[in-house]
Parts: C-alpha cells; sequence; structure tokens
C-alpha cells in the first residue's frame, strides 16, 4: 500500500491515464468538487507544507488534441489540527478504500480550495507550443469560525513570444468560478522565461487574523 510522503518545497507531478478516478460531483454551494477517493490519492502528488496539504494531479483527456487538465487541491487545517492530521486521514482513505474514511478529513480541515487549468500542447520541429484554454476552481468551508473575505485568479499563457495574462476578481461569496482564455490568445513557445499558470490566492479570515492562500498551479 502506498504511504503518504511528507514533501517540502518539492512537488512531484505524476501523468494519469484514467480520467474515470476523478469523480467530480456539486456540492450544496454549487462548487464542483474533487471527490478525493483511494483511486485518486494513489496516482496524485501529496505535498505538505507545514500550513496546508496540497494535492496535485495530470490527466490527459484528449490525446488527438493533446489537450490536458491539471488539478491542484489545497486542505487548510482547522484550528487546533495540523498538517501531519489531515495526511493521517487521507492515509487511512488509501489503507482501508472504505466510504466510511472518505470524508474523514473534513473533521480535521477548514478550507479546501482548488484549481484546475485546461490546456493544449503541440509538437513542432522539436519544440513544445502549449495554450491555457480554460481554468476553474473555488473553496469549501468546513469550519464556521473560518470565512474568505477576497479572491484573485491570475492565469497566464506566456511563453517566448507572447505576454498573455488575465486576472478575474470573483466576490468573496462565490464558491465556484471558471473562466475561458481571450480567444485572441495563441499557442506560444515553451521557452525562455514562460509562464503557463494559474495563480488563486484567497484571503481568509480566522478569529480576528486573516492571512493568503496561495494555490499556483504551474504547467511545465
Amino acid at each position: 500500500m502506498k504511504k503518504i510522503i511528507i514533501i517540502t518545497f518539492v512537488v512531484l507531478l505524476i501523468m494519469i491515464e484514467k480520467l474515470t478516478i476523478f469523480a467530480e460531483t456539486e456540492n450544496n454551494n454549487g462548487l464542483i468538487d474533487v471527490e478525493l477517493t483511494a483511486d485518486l490519492l494513489e496516482e496524485a502528488s501529496i505535498f505538505n507544507n507545514d500550513h496546508y496539504v496540497t494535492i496535485s494531479y495530470d490527466v490527459e483527456y484528449d490525446k488527438e488534441e493533446s489537450s490536458f487538465v491539471r488539478t491542484n487541491i489545497i486542505l487548510v487545517p482547522k484550528e487546533g489540527k495540523t498538517t501531519k492530521d489531515i495526511c493521517d486521514e487521507l492515509q487511512k482513505v488509501i489503507d482501508y478504500r472504505s466510504s466510511q474514511y472518505r470524508y474523514r478529513y473534513d473533521s480535521t480541515t477548514s478550507v479546501k480550495c482548488r484549481s484546475t487549468v485546461y490546456y493544449n500542447t503541440s509538437n513542432q520541429n522539436g519544440k513544445t507550443y502549449a495554450l491555457v484554454t480554460s481554468v476553474s476552481g473555488g473553496y469549501i468551508i468546513y469550519d464556521t469560525s473560518v470565512s474568505v473575505t477576497a479572491q484573485v485568479v491570475y492565469v497566464s499563457s506566456s511563453g517566448y513570444y507572447y505576454n498573455q495574462t488575465k486576472t478575474y476578481y470573483p466576490s468573496a461569496s462565490t464558491t465556484s468560478w471558471s473562466y475561458t482564455s481571450p480567444s485572441y490568445w495563441l499557442m506560444d513557445e515553451v521557452y525562455g522565461n514562460y509562464d503557463f499558470s494559474c495563480r488563486y490566492v484567497l484571503t481568509i479570515a480566522n478569529t480576528g487574523a486573516s492571512w493568503n492562500c496561495v494555490l499556483q498551479n504551474s504547467l511545465f
């Protein structure tokens, strides 16, 4: 059985071939949620930076079009809980593969947030080109003492030739968002000082204090 390894500063991303193991459901808040099943957790990379747990995975969903999707999920521990507590509960999902453990991490998590990047790639004359086509994401609050007071979504599809960026400001109460890249954005070479990414920043308030939770979803 896979054991969750706590890694600092490095996230190893694994390409996934089977999209069916990543079940998406819509919760009561309207957020298209990703169910953290044992199959998903075994294939994904899990990263702990002592402030929150990040779960990351890639899926190729259209081989003919070279279309991919990368999803990052952050689990923020509740007051009095730690990221190790979250990892322990996620490990039980893997070890026991039972629905009774599937949502146990809820009891240790205050906020769950997600960003997903859809993108296309092509290879021409030995060079790789890419285009971010759309992004989606949002958050779920499990602890009523915590609130989200602001959100910003930064999208970039910039390579060697173009500087293609866009910033979106969903309201704090918007728990689910989705944006399509401008139609005039072009495929760009993945070379030089490139940036193909979605940077999702939430301002989280708890007992009078606030801090930023940054979900950086970078390609390549």
